[in-house]
């Protein structure tokens, strides 16, 4: 940490952003210690100040707008530790829960692999058929293979996203997704800026940006 921030030719840095990363807390810890204001983008640290999306709400919006009752979904995921899995995970789990959803389950990759000719094949026996994934590559990975092996979209399968990924303007219709709106989490990050390093304004910025649900036609 100290070497990293040494490095830097005019002297000690004004600001430090993190971008859709974990702060380490050594480099957490040396920040705080030389009063380098810092921010986390796309994280919620709760001591630190942040600007982040909320994961948890966006995506029980999501389910509540997708599913009926008698819905049997499936919620696919990646890296099962990680800070953004875990609130998706649980806004599909209390919406599940909400709508009195009596079968659902959360289905965990280690690699996108995994979503074959088999998984979709077991699915489909189960009726399991409302797919919602943790974000928009896990969505467009399980629709190409899905209409590779002849199911259709929406039909064999209904399938959602989250975050509005530019990924999933390759697939043959609209993908129904919660957009997160990029654009407005760097304009954020500016505001953040003018108060912290030129304003330097001293109170807490923690900031919660309310993702845009699009319809889609793939549900």
């Amino acid at each position: 940490t100290k070497d990293l921030f040494s490095s830097k030719k005019s002297g000690q840095a004004d600001a430090v952003i993190f971008a859709f990363c974990q702060i380490p807390k050594a480099t957490e810890i040396y920040l705080k210690e030389n009063n380098i204001p810092f921010l986390a983008l796309n994280r919620s640290p709760e001591e630190s100040d942040f600007i982040t999306f909320n994961n948890q709400m966006a995506m029980n919006e999501l389910v509540t707008k997708s599913l009926k009752v008698n819905s049997r979904p499936v919620f696919l995921e990646m890296y099962a530790e990680n800070e953004i899995t875990v609130e998706r995970r649980q806004g599909f789990v209390d919406a599940c829960k909400e709508m009195a959803i009596k079968s659902y389950e959360c289905l965990e990759f280690q690699s996108l692999e995994e979503i074959d000719e088999s998984l979709l094949k077991d699915l489909k026996e189960n009726n399991n058929s409302e797919i919602i994934a943790m974000n928009d590559i896990i969505a467009s990975v399980f629709m190409f293979k899905a209409l590779k092996y002849a199911y259709k979209i929406p039909g064999d399968f209904s399938v959602s996203g989250f975050d509005g990924s530019s990924v999933s303007s390759v697939l043959p219709c609209e993908l129904r997704t919660v957009s997160l709106q990029i654009n407005k989490l760097g304009r954020k990050a500016g505001d953040w800026i003018i108060k912290r390093v030129l304003e330097r304004d001293e109170d807490e910025y923690q900031v919660f940006i309310k993702g845009k649900f699009i319809e889609g036609n793939t549900f």
